[in-house]
C-alpha cells in the first residue's frame, strides 16, 4: 500500500500540499493506460483515505481477492535504495 503522499513526495520531489489532486489524475491516467494494453486485468486499486495498492487482478474479480503482485514501488518502501521512475507512466 502506498500513500497519496508517498508517490507525491517521489514523484515530485517536495511534500504535498492539502487538497492537491495531483496525484489521483497522475494514477488515473496510469490506470487508463495499463487498462488499454491489458483491458482483462485491473492493477492499480483505490483505497479510499489511504492510498493505492499495485496488485495484478482479473478484471471480473478485481477488489474480491488478496494481492497477487507486488509493484515496485512497494519493494521500495522496504528497500530505499532502490530507484523508482514513475514520472515515465
Amino acid at each position: 500500500m502506498l500513500e497519496r503522499e508517498f508517490i507525491y513526495q517521489r514523484l515530485w520531489g517536495y511534500a504535498m500540499v492539502r487538497g492537491d489532486r495531483s496525484v489521483d489524475v497522475f494514477v488515473r491516467k496510469l490506470r487508463q493506460k495499463l487498462e488499454r494494453v491489458s483491458p482483462q486485468w485491473r492493477y492499480i486499486h483505490t483505497h479510499f483515505g489511504i492510498g493505492y495498492r499495485f496488485a495484478a487482478e482479473p478484471a471480473g474479480l478485481a477488489g474480491s481477492g488478496p494481492p497477487t503482485t507486488m509493484l515496485a514501488a512497494e519493494v521500495l518502501v522496504s528497500e530505499p535504495s532502490h530507484e523508482l521512475d514513475l514520472a515515465r507512466a
